[in-house]
């Protein structure tokens, strides 16, 4: 697979569905011509196509190239093509995770060197950039970037492994050089055994580093869609410190009842008193409940002063739990909306055990309708985080 900077030219003839052959014409300075093998991208006002290649042959006017490699990387399809269309050259998401695939095994490498221009009329670049490093390169596989813009490579001297210099134009104090080095020294470690772990280096060597415990993504725990009668939902929970309950389309069919849950210890049996604080208003065709409420209880209703009695109605919300041993909580976000009466509301509200131990967490919760009834639709998801 060979690469060109500023290769963009046209099809010189048209190319049909399913050719193994392609005609481009030859570039006009400053581009480059394609290369003797590699992928090739055609674009149009409404569709784009990367093929592939694996040889090129001089017909005078233009190149023919062969092996041709239709559809190769894109989500068009094998598509026709007209004389005139345009082709370039760029860096596909296939030639990237090529090199993944490649990095470490001592087949890719890649460093990349930031200079400041010095003075006006500055030509030459070597030594240490302005982020510590030294200068190093394998001749005919760098780029060079000047001010965003990248260089051909008429357009600068780079022979002997150490130093860049930029013949064409007078180069301005201040202005950016960047040099992008392929082959030069630093190559990645090896990543077997490593799944992971990350890059990182002490300024001389790379190396692989462990991410530190604690912090970072949500993990899908979980995933439940309820289309036909189930009495509820129940979670065990172990491994994670916080999780994340969403439900969404929620509703029991032509019964009447709003959202519930209960909670208990790892080895209980949902016997334990709940201590909860809520606000919770809404109504049938108006705003006719609007209260805050504490006490203790069996179970947590979400009672907005309305409740779900549609198939066509939706308890939607998020649970979020804080397993603190010795002080578990949750936190409810609860809505509904159901196309009978106007009927709308939104509760929120804490929950916990009213005499929790110093060893207690929520090792269970189920949810559950109001009034007994089984969901019959619903969508549950369960995430953790540590």
């Amino acid at each position: 697979m060979a690469f060109e900077n500023n290769v963009q030219t046209t099809l010189h003839a048209n190319l049909a569905i399913g050719a193994t052959t392609m005609e481009v014409a030859k570039s006009a300075a400053p581009n480059n011509d394609v290369p003797e093998s590699g992928k090739l991208t055609l674009t149009g006002t409404d569709k784009v196509e990367i093929i592939s290649y694996a040889g090129r042959t001089d017909a005078t006017t233009h190149w023919t190239l062969t092996g041709v490699t239709k559809n190769a990387e894109s989500n068009f399809g094998d598509q026709a093509w007209s004389a005139g269309d345009t082709v370039y050259q760029a860096l596909t998401a296939g030639d990237v995770q090529e090199l993944r695939d490649n990095a470490g095994t001592g087949t890719v490498s890649y460093a990349l060197f930031e200079y400041t221009v010095a003075s006006n009329g500055q030509v030459d670049f070597t030594g240490v950039d302005i982020n510590g490093n030294t200068l190093e390169y394998t001749p005919d596989s760098l780029t060079v970037i000047r001010q965003g813009f990248t260089l051909p490579s008429s357009d600068y001297t780079a022979t002997d492994g150490t130093t860049v210099s930029i013949s064409a134009g007078t180069l301005q104090a201040g202005e950016s050089v960047i040099i992008q080095a392929f082959g030069a020294g630093g190559e990645l470690p090896d990543q077997t055994g490593n799944s992971g772990k990350y890059l990182t280096t002490n300024g001389s060597a790379a190396s692989w580093g462990t991410v530190a415990s604690g912090g970072g993504a949500w993990t899908e725990i979980s995933s439940t869609t309820v289309s036909s009668a189930v009495a509820q939902i129940e979670y065990t929970l172990s491994g994670y410190s916080v999780y994340k309950i969403l439900y969404w389309g929620c509703n029991w069919g032509s019964n009447d009842n709003s959202f519930a849950m209960d909670i208990t210890v790892g080895s209980g049996s949902y016997s334990e008193t709940l201590k909860f604080h809520q606000h919770r208003f809404g109504g049938a065709n108006s705003a006719n409940q609007n209260t805050v409420y504490a006490g203790t209880g069996s179970i947590l209703e979400m009672w907005p002063g309305t409740r779900v009695d549609s198939s066509n109605g939706s308890n939607f919300g998020e649970i979020t739990i804080f397993n603190t041993t010795g002080m578990p909580t949750l936190q409810v976000r609860d809505n509904l909306m159901d196309d009978t009466s106007l009927s709308v509301g939104i509760t929120n509200a804490i929950l916990g055990f009213n005499s929790p131990s110093s060893t207690d967490t929520i090792g269970k919760i189920k949810l559950i309708g109001s009034q007994g009834n089984n969901f019959e639709a619903g969508n549950f998801v369960l995430y953790g985080l540590n």
